[in-house]
């Protein structure tokens, strides 16, 4: 589970990939720092989420999620 990411500056972009197709790491939602839309499982190493830090809220906010996986 991803509940934390650390550090970020205002406006800053983050994506992430998921780098084996047989471990599942899931973006846990209003854990932490992270905020989106729902829990994301990404299974597959097509599978992306972006984020964009927010400075004032001190998280990072969910802008776009691909299930791409098969």
């Amino acid at each position: 589970d991803l509940s934390t990411i650390n550090g970020g500056t205002d406006g800053m972009r983050l994506t992430l990939r998921a780098n084996n197709s047989g471990r599942t790491v899931v973006i846990k939602d209003g854990v932490g720092n992270v905020q989106c839309a729902g829990d994301f499982s990404m299974d597959n190493t097509q599978d992306t989420i972006e984020l964009i830090y927010d400075g004032t809220l001190t998280a990072w906010l969910e802008i776009s999620r691909s299930d791409n996986g098969a």
